[in-house]
């Protein structure tokens, strides 16, 4: 397995092959790639969309410690790298509802398209949570419970509003609304 540091140096490269390649080898690495966190965000821009998936990807695998950063990233500069942030935060279920803090903020942000993005990550998220729930793929840990049980009626009212519901609202809450009864 490559070091870290090569595979933050190849997420460098004019070539998008060495781009993709390590984007999935920091996924490997798990916690462990942290020191890639800057890296990895910026690369969130990159304009190949591969790239950008594999980013999400490691940036979930290293887990809570990308979510701040992220949130940052969600928050300031670049219009695209807010939304591109946004929706890395609500790709995975671990440490929802850290995450669902963030997103929630940004529903009254100054920006239509850092809004929309928000509402489609919680939507996303709540997705996850449903079916990791449904499928067995992992038990929900108390924090993800907590935080499906908090989604559902946010996500209530995002159905038929034009604004906020990417068309998947009604889809996330027939995932969790098994969700809102167990203990």
């Amino acid at each position: 397995m490559e070091s870290v540091d090569s595979l933050i140096h190849q997420l460098h490269s004019e070539s998008v092959d060495d781009r993709f390649r390590a984007a999935r080898g920091l996924v490997k690495h798990g916690p462990e790639a942290a020191p890639a966190i800057p890296h990895l965000i910026a690369a969130l821009t990159d304009q190949c969309a591969p790239v950008t998936d594999s980013v999400m990807w490691a940036l979930g695998a290293i887990g809570e410690s990308a979510i701040e950063p992220l949130a940052t990233a969600a928050r300031t500069g670049d219009p695209l790298l807010r939304q591109m942030a946004c929706h890395a935060l609500g790709r995975y279920a671990p440490h929802a509802r850290a995450k669902m803090a963030v997103l929630i903020d940004l529903l009254n942000d100054s920006d239509t398209e850092v809004r929309n993005a928000a509402a489609a990550s919680l939507i996303s998220l709540g997705q996850h949570l449903g079916r990791d729930h449904a499928y067995g793929a992992a038990t929900l840990s108390d924090d993800e419970l907590n935080a499906a049980r908090q989604l559902y009626p946010l996500l209530e009212t995002f159905v038929g509003d034009a604004d906020l519901d990417n068309g998947f609202a009604e889809q996330a809450l027939m995932w969790l609304k098994p969700l809102r009864f167990l203990e």
